[in-house]
């Protein structure tokens, strides 16, 4: 472990037969008060930079670095800036271990803690955590292409397994996406579920240009859901209808990237605001209260949807992972751990 203080730096040189991205384990010393922030981590590749990105994290987490190297040597250098010390606030940034991944390396060992429990986590309804190494929890997949979404055992929220999904330009598929259906089952009128999963954004997802959809409870029609968790102009937002009519925001937070954020939705199904509810939970906190809604279309049925959904708007790849997905009838039964 290092402590990189005062604009310190590290640089290393490896020789690999390629790689397919850098996984970095770092947590900051932020300050509460101002000025406040996290420590701001600058990665260096041969000398081009990669990625600049804040590490909030306070206990050690992944902060992935998208880039391929081809074979041979390389130089990597991981640079601090921000700095401040004052009464009060000594922030710094702390880094664990480097991993290439890929080209033969072994992978990193999981990157975020499972969360304390209490006992036994209630079983779940439905499971679409990955965990039969395979996509075959789903009923459909909508990819561009076999790659843009994989089962990786190299970066993963809980489990051995979690999945990345990748949207490039004119990746048309229906829109651009690269997202994964739940068939075997739908959400009608007076049904009431728990979802919970984990979501990863890679350190250089975009933020403009236009809507990015990560889950879709989907009604049986085209045009906007009646409830998704989307990214818009570096927002993270929980977004429901009415159709044809500007979305309302329920939750939104700033974008994090480079960690595992974890997610727990509860949502009674109905087309009538009087019997319809959402409330949330992020990262084990509750952010919205009980909030009453038509959280579905009038003679539409809902399907789950997870992976990513663009506008053709933006640019340039889209890469995050899913892990954890289930469906149950309690808190404890879905939340991360």
């Amino acid at each position: 472990m290092a402590a990189l203080l005062r604009r310190g730096s590290a640089t290393k040189t490896v020789k690999v037969d390629g790689v397919e991205r850098i996984v970095i384990l770092a947590r900051g010393d932020s300050c509460p008060r101002r000025p406040a922030g996290a420590p701001k981590m600058l990665v260096r590749i041969n000398g081009r930079r990669v990625v600049a990105a804040g590490v909030a994290a306070s206990g050690f987490t992944a902060y992935v670095v998208e880039r391929a190297l081809a074979p041979g040597r390389h130089r990597i250098r991981i640079a601090y800036r921000r700095d401040h010390r004052a009464r009060g606030c000594d922030r710094n940034l702390w880094l664990d271990k480097l991993t290439l991944v890929g080209g033969g390396s072994a992978p990193p060992a999981p990157a975020h803690a499972p969360t304390p429990t209490l006992g036994p986590q209630p079983p779940a309804l439905w499971l679409g955590d990955f965990e039969t190494g395979s996509l075959s929890q789903w009923g459909l997949v909508q990819a561009a292409a076999a790659d843009r979404i994989r089962v990786v055992p190299d970066l993963v929220r809980q489990g051995r397994f979690a999945t990345r999904f990748e949207v490039r330009d004119g990746d048309n598929k229906g829109g651009e996406r690269a997202e994964l259906a739940r068939t075997d089952m739908k959400e009608k009128p007076g049904t009431e579920y728990f979802y919970g999963w984990s979501t990863h954004f890679a350190p250089n997802f975009p933020s403009t240009g236009g809507w990015q959809e990560v889950i879709q409870w989907k009604g049986d029609n085209s045009g906007s859901p009646p409830l998704a968790v989307d990214v818009d102009n570096n927002v993270l937002k929980l977004q429901a209808g009415p159709q044809a009519s500007d979305r309302t925001p329920l939750w939104k937070t700033t974008l994090e990237r480079g960690r595992w954020l974890d997610f727990v939705v509860h949502v009674k199904w109905s087309p009538d605001a009087k019997v319809g509810f959402v409330e949330m939970w992020f990262n084990g906190a509750k952010v919205l209260e009980r909030r009453s809604l038509n959280t579905m279309y009038p003679g539409k049925d809902n399907y789950l949807k997870q992976g990513l959904y663009r506008s053709t708007n933006v640019s340039g790849p889209s890469v995050l992972w899913h892990d954890g997905m289930r469906v149950g009838t309690s808190y404890e039964a879905v939340a991360a751990r």
